[in-house]
C-alpha cells in the first residue's frame, strides 16, 4: 500500500462521512466562483501566466478545477476509489511537470484555493467544534493532495 494511502484511508474514515459532506454541501456551490477566481490570480501572475493561456482556461481548464474541487471532499468509501483518488492527483503532477509549472507555483496554486475554502467554511453555520473540525479535514485533504502532486512530479 502506498504511504498516501495510508493517509488518505485515515481520511476517508467512517467517522468523517458527516464532516466531507459538510464540507462538499458547502464548498460544492461555490467550486466554479473558487475555479474563476483562481484562474483570474493565476493568470494575473506573470510567473504563472506564461504556463496558461485564456482560451485553454476558459474552454477546459476550470471545468476541470471544479471538478477537482468537488472531487477533494466527496468521501472515498473503497480502497480502490482511494487508489483512483491517488492517482488522480499523480497525474495531476505529470501534467505539471509536462508542461513545466515550477513546484513554487503549484504550491501558490493550493494557497490560493485552501484559502477560499476555508473562508467558506468560517463563514458557515458549522458549530464552532465542527468548524474547527472541518477546517482540520480540509487542510488535510488538500496537503495530502498537494503533497502527492509535488512528489509525482518530482518523479516524473
Amino acid at each position: 500500500m502506498a504511504t498516501y494511502d495510508l493517509v488518505l484511508n485515515n481520511i476517508y474514515q467512517p467517522q468523517n462521512i458527516f464532516l466531507l459532506d459538510a464540507i462538499f454541501k458547502i464548498v460544492s456551490p461555490h467550486s466554479e466562483r473558487i475555479a474563476k477566481k483562481f484562474y483570474y490570480e493565476m493568470l494575473d501572475n506573470e510567473n504563472a501566466a506564461v504556463f496558461l493561456h485564456y482560451d485553454e482556461v476558459k474552454n477546459r481548464l476550470t471545468a476541470s478545477m471544479i471538478c477537482w474541487i468537488k472531487a477533494a471532499f466527496v468521501y472515498l468509501d473503497s480502497q480502490k476509489q482511494i487508489e483512483e483518488y491517488r492517482y488522480y492527483q499523480q497525474k495531476i503532477g505529470q501534467i505539471h511537470k509536462k508542461i513545466g509549472v515550477p513546484v513554487s507555483l503549484v504550491n501558490y496554486a493550493m494557497y490560493i484555493i485552501k484559502q477560499d475554502i476555508c473562508f467558506l467554511l468560517v463563514d458557515s453555520a458549522l458549530s464552532r467544534s465542527n468548524l474547527g473540525s472541518a477546517l482540520i479535514l480540509a487542510n488535510q485533504i488538500l496537503d495530502c493532495s498537494l503533497q502527492i502532486i509535488n512528489e509525482s512530479y518530482e518523479m516524473s
